[in-house]
């Protein structure tokens, strides 16, 4: 029963949500003072949760499709029970919005958008622009109050706007080109978050070598879940093959580092720009390489 539930709740995934909401602290924080832990803590624990409640979501939206085409999966197979699925996405939503309160006002706007599109769809650059945009908003209210805060709402409302536009043109298209047009405008929203969270990095009063230092730590902060993830997917004998998970975990860093190098580039930070042009081709020759089925399997 332990394991259906570490499968429904897709644990090993999870591991990369809270790199998202440190990578963008750490990209914003002029400093690291000790009051700043509770609240980062509080939203990574809020991302999580949130992620959560919209897995099952989806989960229990889909379930007569699963059982056609996934009858193995623990919902449509009966090793978890409705009833208990949505018990566990009330009190996860309800704890994702309880964390957020932590944080104030800010804390708790991103995390219903956060929630609004974990509820429509998953994998998606815009949640993990939002949950950037956490750890932004942790360091934000406790490191430079004097920033102006509609920066910060413009982040929210021009992700909220472009996920609207492309959650219409998932639903507008053709079943078998699903998720293609709408992901151009995920990920767009996502590099003006990425370019927004530079800019307020640039124009704070720190200089160039910590804004450089910064940028790095936030795309190693993302690579290092990823990581996680993998390490979690084969000690949990997930169903997953591991020449899956190295394929996918290859490709989740090379948009990540790829993402972080727009960003930079908006801003006209050169030198870190070249940094994460490298990286992104580094990563995907190892995501070209991962993708070749192992020998003998």
């Amino acid at each position: 029963m332990l394991k259906s539930w570490l499968t429904f709740l897709r644990v090993p995934e999870l591991f990369t949500l809270p790199g998202d909401v440190f990578a963008g602290f750490l990209l914003t924080a002029a400093e690291l003072p000790r009051l700043a832990v509770l609240p980062l803590i509080a939203l990574s624990l809020s991302a999580v949760l949130a992620s959560v409640c919209g897995s099952i979501f989806r989960a229990i939206l889909n379930i007569r499709d699963d059982i056609l085409r996934h009858p193995e999966r623990p919902l449509p197979s009966g090793a978890v029970s409705p009833r208990a699925a949505m018990v566990a996405m009330v009190a996860s939503g309800l704890l994702s919005l309880a964390f957020a309160i932590i944080a104030g006002p800010l804390g708790f706007l991103a995390v219903l958008l956060l929630l609004c599109a974990s509820f429509s769809l998953k994998s998606l650059p815009v949640a993990h622009g939002l949950r950037v945009a956490l750890g932004v908003i942790a360091a934000i209210d406790l490191t430079a109050p004097e920033i102006n805060r509609t920066v910060i709402a413009g982040i929210f409302a021009l992700g909220l706007i472009l996920y609207s536009f492309g959650r219409w043109k998932v639903l507008s298209c053709k079943p078998e080109l699903t998720m293609k047009p709408g992901r151009r405008f995920f990920f767009a929203g996502a590099v003006i978050a990425y370019g927004t969270l530079f800019g307020i990095a640039v124009n704070m009063p720190t200089d160039h070598w910590y804004t450089i230092t910064c940028g790095i730590i936030s795309a190693l902060s993302s690579g290092l879940f990823i990581v996680l993830m993998y390490w979690s997917f084969r000690l949990l004998q997930y169903p997953n093959t591991p020449d899956e998970v190295r394929r996918n975990g290859g490709l989740l860093l090379f948009s990540l580092i790829f993402l972080h190098a727009a960003a930079a580039a908006l801003f006209g930070s050169l030198i870190l720009t070249g940094i994460f042009i490298a990286g992104a081709i580094l990563s995907r020759l190892i995501a070209i390489y991962l993708s070749k089925p192992t020998q003998g399997v």
